[in-house]
Order: structure tokens, then C-alpha cells, then sequence
């Protein structure tokens, strides 16, 4: 009878508890004010704060445009992301994950795939690993302050390394 009590009471117990976290969890790593924005934003209901298709006039920012990739909702919505921003304008979404993006400069589109990127006034395409031969952040921009890779020259030091192995 004692160990039925204690089952009862410890039963009750984790309900209580339980019910009351779900009270406070409400949306996960957000306020009920920064749930607002965020709805805010998605159903257009306020300016974004995506990033500004820059032309003026004919002129366009030399600045490459880097395709990071896509972000669907968890309502379907996708959301394609270029230097590190959400781009609505100018942008279509392709079946097999590309995009077509609209330059300005031209009106010509340009079809890149994620990773890719192109320069704005010439239209060319660039791949990650053309791209100055240097990494690029999610701006867009080249980072000059790239550490050189560390180690032997390849050939260098294998004959040391051979020899202690085979203990000669």
C-alpha cells in the first residue's frame, strides 16, 4: 500500500511539472516579441531586413554576388540567401535547386548553383574555388588575411620519415 502511495505521488508529481514547462516552453530560443518580428517579416507585414538590390541608376556595386543556398520554412516557404542575405527581388527558385538571378546592369539573367557566384556587371560566373584563390565570407568579399598552409613542401622530409620506420 506504502509503494502504491509513493507511485500515486510520484505519477502526480512529473504531471504537474510537465504541465507546467509546456506553459512556459512556447516557441524555442525566442521571446513572444522577436516571435512577432519574425512573423512580422515573413508575411510582409514590415520591411526586411534583407539586403537592398544596389543600382543606381545603371551603376551596380562591383561587389560578387556569392549564391549560399536556400531555406525552406517549416511552411514549405523558401527563401533563397545571397552574400549571407535573404533575396526576394529579381531571384527565381529552380526545380533542381538552382536559381535564375536577374543583373541589373544587363536585365539578363544568370543561372548559379549554391556556392557559385557572379559578378553583377559582366555576368560572369565564378566558382568557390575561382574566386581569387582565396576563401569568401558569406559578404561576398575575399578575405586578404588568409594563413598560408603550414607544413613540409611535399618530398620534403619522406626520406627521414621512410628511414626511422624501417629503423636504418
Amino acid at each position: 500500500m506504502r509503494k502504491a502511495r509513493l507511485r500515486l505521488f510520484l505519477l502526480a508529481y512529473c504531471l504537474s511539472i510537465e504541465a507546467h514547462a509546456w506553459d512556459n516552453l512556447g516557441r524555442l530560443f525566442t521571446t513572444p516579441e522577436q516571435r512577432e518580428r519574425i512573423d512580422a517579416v515573413r508575411f510582409g507585414q514590415q520591411a526586411s531586413d534583407t539586403q537592398p538590390d544596389r543600382v543606381v541608376g545603371q551603376e551596380v556595386d562591383r561587389e560578387l554576388w556569392v549564391f549560399n543556398g536556400v531555406l525552406m520554412g517549416e511552411d514549405g516557404h523558401r527563401e533563397v540567401w545571397i552574400n549571407g542575405h535573404r533575396r526576394d527581388r529579381g531571384v527565381s527558385l529552380r526545380l533542381d535547386g538552382s536559381v535564375l538571378i536577374e543583373l541589373p546592369a544587363s536585365g539578363t539573367s544568370v543561372r548559379l548553383k549554391p556556392g557559385q557566384a557572379v559578378d553583377p556587371l559582366t555576368g560572369q560566373v565564378m566558382e568557390p574555388w575561382e574566386m581569387s584563390g582565396q576563401p569568401v565570407s558569406t559578404t561576398g568579399e575575399t578575405d586578404t588575411e588568409a594563413a598560408p598552409a603550414s607544413g613540409p613542401e611535399p618530398g620534403e622530409g619522406d626520406r627521414d620519415t621512410a628511414e626511422e620506420v624501417s629503423g636504418t
